[in-house]
């Protein structure tokens, strides 16, 4: 998370661009950007907390693929 918050706030003006994200079927259409992720999580939301178990799971991905 503070790898996003760092992003987030180096660059203010690309994290404030909505971007296409793989939703639930309930929310199809919509569309977020890294602030709004970012604002999410912070605000322990049901949509924050769905999104910070991504972060967590694409982490352990990367790491244990030797991406990181």
């Amino acid at each position: 998370i503070a790898a996003l918050e760092d992003w987030v706030e180096t660059h203010p003006e690309e994290s404030s661009v909505p971007i296409k994200a793989t939703l639930p079927e309930a929310q199809k259409g919509h569309f977020w950007s890294a602030k709004d992720i970012l604002e999410e999580i912070r605000s322990n939301t049901e949509r924050g907390r769905q999104e910070y178990q991504s972060l967590i799971q694409l982490t352990i991905y990367l790491l244990t693929r030797g991406k990181l």
